[in-house]
């Protein structure tokens, strides 16, 4: 084999070794950033959603006062309004589940938001429930507080994995370093060794066949230098033993 292909061969190696190294890391954090854009947008969404849904129902609530008071128009407005957008950020919630457990709460939310709607449905003018601010706290308002309690378990369940998917991707893009880093260090160790051997069969016979020349031309002492290679090292050295026992 040539010193040509030999060193082409050994930096061939060399750019393989770095190239599979970028090749894997970028492999691996593509997958992680995709992971996490797609977990991260699921959490989120129900995370903003919850808290949306805890603001409707307290304006659900002052809007059911609003009736209880006799503010009749308003409070109807308010309430469908309120009612709307409620249903609309719980099916959001329901279309981005993704978490176990998350899709039980949910349903459990709206049943429970479903038996407080019944309460309020219908108009509430010339009802009983007029003025009876009885009915409200031990009724409709414990209602609210027992929907809020589910909202705030789906708002935990969410903040918690998020919390959860941060560490993990944490620990995961660690991870994806360590091919790169394995890699890279194989590549460094394989440019020691591929230095050692241009040394050992390239620079060192070149050099010891120059100091045999020298010592013919110096001092007339006989050029005796074995190489140990099968390439134009060893064709050099062929060239001046033939030559210099041709004078």
């Amino acid at each position: 084999m040539s010193i040509k292909i030999k060193i082409i061969f050994g930096f061939l190696i060399l750019i393989l070794m770095l190239l599979l190294a970028g090749v894997v890391t970028i492999y691996e954090f593509n997958n992680i950033s995709l992971a996490i854009k797609k977990i991260m947008k699921e959490n989120f969404t129900s995370i903003n959603a919850s808290h949306t849904m805890l603001e409707l129902l307290d304006k659900e609530d002052d809007a059911l006062i609003m009736l209880l008071s006799g503010n009749l128009d308003e409070g109807q407005k308010q309430l469908e309004t309120s009612d709307t957008a409620f249903l609309n950020k719980l099916l959001l919630t329901k279309n981005s589940c993704s978490i176990e457990g998350e899709e039980q709460i949910i349903k459990n939310i709206y049943n429970k938001y479903n038996e407080y709607r019944k309460m309020w449905i219908k108009p509430i003018v010339g009802d009983s429930k007029i003025y009876n601010f009885t009915w409200y706290h031990h009724t409709a308002r414990k209602k609210v507080d027992e929907i809020k309690i589910l909202v705030r378990k789906l708002l935990y369940l969410n903040e918690n994995t998020s919390l959860q998917t941060a560490m993990f991707m944490k620990s995961r893009a660690k991870r994806a370093i360590m091919p790169g880093i394995v890699a890279i260090i194989s590549a460094f160790v394989f440019a020691l060794i591929f230095n050692y051997f241009i040394n050992y069969y390239i620079m060192s016979p070149i050099i010891r066949i120059t100091q045999g020349i020298k010592g013919f031309i110096d001092n007339k002492s006989p050029y005796k230098v074995n190489v140990e290679t099968d390439d134009e090292i060893d064709e050099l050295n062929n060239s001046v033993q033939s030559l210099i026992n041709k004078k």
